[in-house]
């Protein structure tokens, strides 16, 4: 009897295609909720900046 993954056995429970597809999309979100995160922490740290030196003293 050969060793088969739970991965292979997930590819082949959903077909390949699907499986592809899933990856894919995964990859896509993972990426999104990323750049969200990242974003957030910038606009976070920028604030913190502006309140901590004053920046618009002058204005």
């Amino acid at each position: 009897m050969t060793y088969t993954s739970l991965k292979e056995k997930h590819k082949s429970r959903i077909g390949r295609k699907d499986f592809k597809r899933n990856s894919r999309a995964k990859r896509t979100e993972h990426f999104a909720n990323s750049l969200v995160f990242v974003s957030m922490l910038g606009s976070v740290a920028l604030g913190f900046l502006i309140y901590k030196y004053n920046f618009f003293k002058f204005i």
